[in-house]
């Protein structure tokens, strides 16, 4: 028997509940999924072009936004074999610093913070995924990171930091030298950095951008800022995605001038 057997089997008696009319909470079970639906743990697509396009109006499908204006999207992925997704907090903010004499400079800073306790060392071992092993045991490790930052096509890297990876911390045997590689993805300029969040520590992570598509200061147009999302997609101009365990987040993001900040559109979200 797989551990993960009982899913299809727990959600067919659910969808047998509903179907059939039985006891169900109505307002309740639609409290619920209005909140995981704009909270993106529930993203929902359907083949029919027809039928998704209000579904993509909502932004609740998943798509990649497609806007002009300045955007930076979050895309967390575990690599670890593991659940330590749960025991993660993180506190992004978001800076963008307009100049008369040149184009936007933006810059992302990531606090990880792992809330385990402490235990030295990361060893890479993939897990024996059998019937003994516990959910404490997946969550209580270290967080291996590969983090995905998307911008608006054309961005330039200027600077970010190195997250090398030593003997023992990778399943491959090899180390990484934690440079960040810049590919294109979906019509998107991607900054990809693999980190190792420690358990009990806290590791800071910045990255400096040219903001793409803006020759000067007064043709950038401010982002706006959205809640985190799960797993595999997100929505608006700011957005973060991750495992659905995530703890905690806290997203800030801002302007600067020379003279003061920018007193706009944008603004701070907990989620």
């Amino acid at each position: 028997m797989q551990r993960k057997n009982f899913i299809s089997r727990a959600m067919q008696a659910l969808l047998d509940r509903l179907l059939n009319g039985g006891d169900v909470d109505w307002q309740t079970l639609g409290q619920a999924l209005y909140r995981v639906l704009h909270s993106r743990d529930l993203l929902i697509a359907l083949t029919d072009p027809h039928l998704n396009e209000p579904l993509h109006l909502a932004q609740l499908d998943g798509a990649l936004r497609t806007d002009a204006g300045d955007h930076v999207m979050v895309v967390d992925t575990n690599m670890g074999f593991n659940k330590a997704s749960v025991a993660m907090q993180q506190a992004m903010q978001y800076t963008v610093t307009l100049a008369a004499d040149r184009a936007p400079q933006a810059e992302l800073t990531i606090a990880y913070t792992n809330t385990n306790p402490f235990v030295p060392g990361c060893v890479s071992r993939p897990f024996n995924y059998d019937l003994d092993i516990t959910y404490d045991e997946l969550v209580q490790q270290c967080y291996w990171l590969y983090r995905r930052v998307l911008a608006s096509p054309g961005a330039e890297l200027i600077d970010a930091s190195r997250h090398p990876a030593g003997p023992g911390e990778l399943v491959s045997g090899l180390n990484s030298d934690g440079a960040t590689r810049v590919t294109e993805e979906n019509g998107k300029t991607v900054f990809g950095t693999f980190l190792i969040v420690p358990r009990g520590q806290r590791v800071d992570s910045r990255i400096s951008l040219h903001a793409a598509g803006f020759s000067r200061a007064s043709a950038w147009r401010p982002i706006e800022l959205s809640s985190g999302v799960a797993e595999a997609a997100g929505r608006g101009r700011l957005a973060d995605e991750g495992d659905c365990g995530v703890s905690g987040e806290h997203v800030t993001a801002r302007s600067t001038t020379a003279a003061q900040p920018y007193d706009g559109q944008l603004g701070s979200v907990s989620v």
